[in-house]
């Protein structure tokens, strides 16, 4: 359904490190999007967003 829509194009995820941001911010990513985030930095370990590797994939 999606398959194409996001190849290339740039998205901004803001709450990128919570629940649902890590996994839109891991959808967009395997979409081929150039995904950018903007979040709070509240200390939380283990970090979800660190866990899925998302960080500097684009």
């Amino acid at each position: 359904m999606f398959k194409n829509s996001y190849q290339g194009k740039k998205v901004l995820v803001t709450g990128h490190t919570g629940f649902k941001g890590t996994w839109l911010t891991a959808w967009l990513l395997k979409l081929g999007a150039k995904v950018c985030g903007i979040s709070d930095q509240i200390p939380t370990k283990p970090s979800m967003f660190e866990e899925t590797r998302s960080r500097n994939k684009n």
